[in-house]
């Protein structure tokens, strides 16, 4: 009986095996999009590109039975969703079952992209799932901290943990000992329910934080960067709050989640390098036009960098070369 059992319960991973293979070989040929996968010991990454909006479908090894999981590594809004949480839910609109095809959760995405511009509280953390450091690092106004979670009772336990910034949330993961830049979600928390982050006058590396959800409770930590952490945390909240002021203007909540301000950056330092080189009408051009999407977007959002662009601009325009350019 018990080599009934398992005889049984291997056909069953084989047939799901070769469906999902099946699937996978079916999904790559999609008209529109841009699809590959990779395997590991621990399951199946399927890289998705849409209009050049990059997502990562992960299958575990116990997929279908156990569902996928869908997240962004595009940063085009502010605040955006390529911070790891999960998307799937969203995707799909209903409750995963293994009867669910990958075509199914492909072609859901076009539909998801055009509703992510109007609703930026979606996606979902999950405790003690692995996260990779580099979901943070590399992606402008978010980053990764180390860190050591003090114990008051016992001050000579330290807790290893990595400090996740994204544009609107906080995780907090435990180093994974057995895979390198991985570790696991203990604490993940809106930055918006940060009550206060209080420094220690005798040493500026360790930081007290309380939550509005949690008042009574203090988590402490040792931060190299602290400063940084802060400073970072501080000005993300800054433009959330916007947000939150702007929610019953509806107008000015549209115009600021359809600006692509990553895109105008990057335009923006692209067409300055161009400038540099050769000082012409069509660069003069692009590059006002983006100076001025950048103030619109950081003076709505209160944002000091609005002033960094205010002067870029007001310096272009006072350059004696640029009297020769037609308007």
């Amino acid at each position: 009986m018990a080599l009934k059992i398992l005889s049984n319960e291997i056909q069953a991973n084989r047939l799901t095996k070769g469906k999902t293979h099946s699937e996978l070989g079916y999904i790559t040929n999609l008209e529109g999009f841009l699809i590959s996968f990779d395997s590991s010991f621990i399951g199946c990454s399927v890289m998705i590109i849409y209009t050049e909006t990059k997502f990562v479908l992960f299958l575990p090894n116990s997929y279908p039975e156990r569902p996928p999981y869908l997240s962004s590594e595009s940063v085009t809004f502010f605040p955006s969703l390529a911070d790891g949480r999960d998307l799937l839910p969203w995707v799909l609109d209903t409750p995963w079952s293994p009867s669910v095809s990958l075509f199914e959760i492909v072609t859901s995405i076009p539909k998801f992209i055009s509703k992510i511009k109007q609703n930026v509280d979606i996606g979902a953390f999950y405790l003690g799932y692995p996260m990779s450091f580099s979901t943070w690092q590399g992606k402008e106004d978010m980053n990764c901290f180390s860190a050591n979670e003090l114990d008051l009772k016992n001050p000579k336990n330290l807790i290893e943990r990595t400090i996740c910034i994204s544009h609107s949330y906080l995780v907090i993961l435990q180093i994974n000992p057995h895979i390198c830049g991985v570790g696991n979600i203990v604490l993940f928390s809106r930055l918006s329910m940060i009550k206060a982050i209080k420094t220690h006058k005798s040493d500026p590396e360790i930081i007290t934080i309380n939550f509005r959800d949690s008042p009574n409770e203090h988590y402490i930590f040792r931060v190299p960067k602290a400063d940084d952490l802060i400073l970072l945390i501080k000005t993300n909240t800054n433009i959330l709050k916007n947000f939150d002021f702007e929610i019953q203007n509806k107008p000015t909540e549209e115009r600021l989640t359809q600006i692509p301000i990553y895109e105008i950056l990057r335009t923006v330092k692209s067409a300055e390098s161009f400038l540099a080189k050769s000082y012409n009408n069509p660069t003069f051009k692009i590059i006002m036009e983006h100076y001025q999407k950048a103030i619109e977007f950081y003076s709505a959002a209160n944002d000091p960098r609005y002033n960094v662009f205010l002067r870029k601009l007001q310096t272009l325009l006072s350059d004696s070369r640029t009297n020769s350019f037609s308007s």
